[in-house]
C-alpha cells in the first residue's frame, strides 16, 4: 500500500526493536500509554485477555518481518479476534474494529521503523550527520507538523528525543538522513534554522494525561503520548534487561556473555562513536564472586556475586575524546584485570583503582559504586609511571 509501511519488509533493526518489547498490564484506553511505554511494552487497549494480546502481537510481528499490507493483516487477524471474544465497543452502531486494527498496525510499524532508522543513524552519522523532517503521504497534515517540514538538525540533537516521528496516532511524518553538504545547500546555518526563517513551531508546553494525570513536557502540536524517541527508550530498557539476566547466570557464563559483548562490532562502534543517549551503558565486566574481591557500597553493605561493571555513554564519549589510544583490544583486558588484579581503595569514598599491564604498557581502571550498588567504570587510561613505582 502506498500509505502504509507494510511493503517491503522493514529493516532487521525494526523487527529487533518490536521483539524486544515487554508486555504491559491491560489498559482500557490508548491514552494510558505515554512516551517510553510505546517503545518498551506491547499493549492494546481493551485487550485484557492474554491470548488476545498474544494473537495481535504475533500478527504485528509477521507484518513487520514479511511486509504484510494492512488489508491482509486485518483480514487474517479480525476473525481470530472475534473468535476469541475481542469486540471493541461499537460507536453509534458502527463497527470500530477496522479502525482499531488500523491504529494497532500503523502505530506499531511506524514506531518500529523509527527505532530502526535511528539505530542505523547512530552508526552512520559520520557520513550522514543530519536529519531533515519531512511530511508523509497523508492528504491532510497537522498544522504544526507542516511547520516542522524542512527542519534540519544533527542526528545527535536532543530535539529528536521529543519530535522524532511518529508524533501522534496516525502521523505519517518521517525524517531522512542527509549529508552535511545537502544540509548546507538547504540553508542550514547550524543555529536556529527555523527561527532564521521567521518561524518557530518548537514552542514548549506541558501536557497532562487525561486518564492517569501524568504530566509530560513536549512541544506545541506534538502528541504528548508520542513525544519521545522509541529507539532511545529501547536502548536503556534492553541494557537493564541484559544486566538483570547476567546477575542470575553462573559466574563463568556471565563472564563469557560479557566477553562476547566487548569483542563485538557493536561494542567497537560504541567506543568509537558513542551514542548521544544518556543513562545508557554497555556491560564490560562481571565482578568475581571471590570474597577477596568484595567491595562495599555507600550503605556499608558488601557487594558480591554477579555484579555488572558498566560503561556509560557519558564515559564512553569522554574516553573517545581524551583517550583515543584505548582500543577494543585493551577493553578486552578489563575483565581479567578486575578479576585477577588487586583492588585499591581510592581517596574518594566508594572509588577503586585497578592497575594492569598489556604489551609492557601500564593501564589504570577506576570504578565507582553507586548508592544503588550499581558499579560504573569512570576511566581506563595509560599511566606514565611504571607499575610498582611509587
Amino acid at each position: 500500500m502506498a500509505d502504509t509501511p507494510g511493503a517491503p519488509p522493514l529493516p532487521r533493526t525494526a523487527l529487533e526493536y518490536f521483539r524486544a518489547k515487554g508486555w504491559n498490564i491491560p489498559i482500557d484506553r490508548a491514552e494510558e500509554i505515554w512516551q517510553e511505554e510505546h517503545g518498551n511494552a506491547f499493549t492494546v487497549a481493551k485487550s485484557a485477555q492474554a491470548d488476545v494480546l498474544s494473537d495481535i502481537r504475533t500478527y504485528v510481528d509477521k507484518a513487520i518481518e514479511q511486509g504484510v499490507p494492512f488489508e491482509r493483516f486485518a483480514k487474517e487477524l479480525k476473525p481470530r479476534l472475534e473468535q476469541a471474544g475481542w469486540r471493541p465497543d461499537r460507536e453509534k452502531g458502527r463497527d470500530i474494529m477496522p479502525s482499531r486494527l488500523r491504529t494497532i498496525y500503523d502505530s506499531n510499524l511506524r514506531a518500529a521503523h523509527a527505532a530502526g532508522q535511528f539505530a542505523r543513524a547512530e552508526r552512520t552519522k559520520r557520513a550522514l550527520p543530519f536529519f531533515i523532517y519531512e511530511l508523509g503521504p497523508s492528504r491532510v497534515h497537522r498544522e504544526h507538523h507542516e511547520e516542522l517540514a524542512g527542519m534540519i538538525r544533527p542526528v545527535d540533537d536532543p530535539i529528536w528525543d521529543t519530535i522524532l516521528p511518529p508524533n501522534g496516532y496516525g502521523c505519517k511524518c518521517r525524517v531522512r538522513q542527509i549529508t552535511a553538504a545537502e544540509a548546507q545547500r538547504r540553508g542550514y546555518t547550524g543555529i536556529g534554522d527555523l527561527r532564521d526563517a521567521g518561524r518557530n513551531p518548537l514552542a514548549p508546553t506541558t501536557a497532562t494525561n487525561p486518564v492517569t494525570g501524568k504530566q509530560a513536557k513536549t512541544f506545541k502540536g506534538i502528541d504528548p503520548a508520542w513525544s519521545t524517541n522509541p529507539a532511545k527508550g529501547r536502548t536503556k530498557y534492553l541494557a537493564n534487561i541484559m544486566a538483570d539476566k547476567i546477575k542470575g547466570y553462573h559466574p563463568a557464563l556471565a563472564r563469557a556473555v560479557v566477553a562476547d559483548t566487548v569483542a563485538s562490532q557493536d561494542f567497537a562502534r560504541y567506543i568509537d562513536s558513542p551514542p548521544s543517549e544518556k543513562q545508557v551503558f554497555k556491560p564490560i565486566a562481571v565482578l568475581s564472586p571471590d570474597p577477596s574481591q568484595q567491595v562495599v557500597d555507600k550503605t556499608g553493605v558488601a557487594i558480591d556475586g554477579n555484579r555488572v561493571v558498566r560503561l556509560s555513554t557519558e564515559t564512553a564519549q569522554k574516553m573517545a575524546s581524551k583517550h583515543p589510544d584505548i582500543t577494543q583490544e585493551v577493553w578486552k583486558q578489563v575483565q581479567e584485570a578486575i578479576t585477577k588484579q588487586p583492588w585499591q581503595k581510592a581517596k574518594k569514598p566508594n572509588h577503586y583503582g585497578i592497575d594492569f599491564y598489556r604489551d609492557d604498557k601500564h593501564y589504570r581502571i577506576v570504578l565507582k559504586v553507586l548508592s544503588n550498588s550499581e558499579i560504573y567504570l569512570l576511566t581506563l587510561h595509560r599511566q606514565n609511571v611504571p607499575l610498582g613505582v611509587p
